[in-house]
């Protein structure tokens, strides 16, 4: 299981890009553990950004904190249906948004280890049908 203390390295080696372009371009090429992104971005908004990862690429089900001063109940509605999965308006205090990644990056390794589990059931299944199938003649 992942160490907690993770966050720590997250937040030690963040990776800002200058622009929309290349922030679409990483999040379809390089896989990360957790996206933080701002609504309001140069270019193209957040918004946009993550259903685009959503739907295309190597972070399609990496979990993503939307990050912005767009506090209504209309803009936190829209960040979470267009994919994120936690949204978190400023100012913020620094333990809520750690606690928010701790707690992101939980559930992101509670369904990994789920998704492992599942994998080795189908396959004992597999086994198990193949050795009490009669054979045929």
């Amino acid at each position: 299981m992942r160490d907690p203390r993770c966050v720590q390295r997250v937040a030690t080696f963040p990776i800002a890009v200058p622009d929309v372009d290349r922030a679409l371009d990483l999040a379809r090429k390089t896989l990360f553990d957790l996206l933080i992104l701002d609504v309001m971005l140069p270019g193209i908004d957040g918004v946009t950004l993550c259903r685009a990862t959503r739907l295309d690429g190597a972070n399609a089900l990496t979990p993503i904190l939307m990050l912005t001063a767009k506090d209504t109940e209309a803009d936190k509605v829209l960040g979470l249906e267009s994919g994120a999965d936690d949204y978190l308006t400023k100012p913020f205090g620094t333990r809520e948004l750690i606690a928010r990644v701790v707690a992101l990056l939980r559930r992101q390794e509670r369904l990994t280890m789920l998704a492992d589990v599942s994998h080795e059931l189908k396959t004992l299944l597999t086994c198990w049908r193949a050795a009490t199938v009669p054979p045929t003649h």
